[in-house]
């Protein structure tokens, strides 16, 4: 009668007198599929809102949708993958596109957004530009998340939430709730109160902020 038994997590069947042959061994952890502890990345997808349209696949340079999942007037099909990455075209300026609601990622997997020196529209590349002219958007923001986390924002520029010289209480980017966010490499002239609003309404441990090299002199 065949015989098995395990030694060092692995099973070994009796197939002859006195002979163990190695029948089965396990998955190492992580899965093999999974690289530990190495950020994954998902698909890449281009924004341009000066010749871009939301019924293009988004994929290429050639295909950029005019806006991001999450921004007002969004109108393309999306259903957001963990590690997703969206390159704004530099020097293009969004408008008409508040409130925004970021996309969230998961801890090896973040959403990312940011930019590619190599495609610009003018004579050289400069930071995408995201104008809130002047709404006021109070506590909502510009561009928001909630409960949620694990979102890059990387070398782009938000401008004119508020008004120059007149008082007010609005916030840029709201983040309720939240955590792991790195903003990194980005200008900030938003004429608000506060450009980065990081509120804390629910219970939890919150963590792993990061913000770094950004510009908030203008």
């Amino acid at each position: 009668t065949n015989s098995i038994y395990t030694g060092q997590g692995r099973l070994y069947k009796c197939t002859a007198p006195n002979t163990w042959t190695l029948w089965y061994t396990p998955y190492t952890y992580p899965h093999p599929l999974v690289t530990g502890g190495t950020l994954q990345t998902g698909r890449t997808f281009y924004i341009d809102y000066l010749s871009g349209s939301d019924i293009n696949t988004g994929l290429s340079k050639n295909t950029p949708w005019k806006r991001v999942p999450g921004m007002t007037g969004f109108a393309g099909n999306y259903v957001k993958s963990d590690g997703d990455i969206f390159i704004f075209k530099g020097g293009v300026t969004w408008t008409a596109s508040y409130p925004w609601t970021f996309q969230s990622g998961s801890s090896l997997a973040p959403i990312t957004y940011t930019t590619d020196h190599t495609w610009f529209s003018g004579s050289s590349f400069t930071q995408p530009v995201f104008d809130d002219n002047h709404a006021n958007p109070g506590g909502v923001g510009m561009a928001n998340l909630t409960s949620a986390g694990y979102v890059t924002l990387n070398d782009l520029k938000f401008i004119d939430c508020g008004t120059a010289q007149v008082a007010n209480s609005n916030k840029c980017l709201v983040f309720t709730d939240t955590n792991d966010i790195t903003i990194t490499d980005s200008t900030f002239s938003t004429q608000a109160w506060i450009s980065i609003y990081f509120v804390f309404i629910s219970s939890g441990s919150r963590s792993n902020f990061t913000i770094l090299r950004n510009d908030f002199s203008a």
